[in-house]
């Protein structure tokens, strides 16, 4: 609601300075656990303002109410400015890395089965 105080939930929160439209690019990026205040809320949109005095929109899913975040960010006024976002192409993605995953064990050595036939089973209950 208008008035609320919200914080980004991801760490590039995309930043626009108008309405965003399919081809719009954001104006820059906020840091997890930027403070926001509400203005409008607009559809999937949300118009803002940062603690700097600058207006502008951010997507709904990418904010949470001023204290839900369990990570270790300050929650009081005085963000971080919005900043240029980064280019794609100028550096690729690491590989992913999981702690804790280690490459599978090679499978172990088995012997085929030898020719002799499987005795017939037994039934308990039945004869012949």
């Amino acid at each position: 609601m208008a008035g609320d105080y919200v914080e980004t939930s991801l760490p590039n929160t995309a930043f626009y300075a108008s309405k965003p439209g399919p081809s719009t690019k954001p104006k820059g990026v906020l840091a997890q656990g930027v403070v926001l205040k509400v203005l409008t809320p607009e559809g999937n949109f949300i118009q803002v303002q940062a603690m700097t005095g600058e207006v502008g929109y951010v997507s709904n899913a990418a904010v949470v109410p001023q204290g839900m975040l369990t990570a270790n960010v300050p929650l009081a006024p005085g963000a971080p400015p919005v900043v240029e976002p980064e280019s794609p192409e100028d550096e690729p993605a690491p590989d992913p890395e999981i702690p804790g995953i280690q490459p599978p064990d090679e499978a172990p050595d088995v012997s085929p089965p030898d020719d002799t036939p499987a005795p017939e089973p037994e039934i308990p209950g039945i004869q012949e």
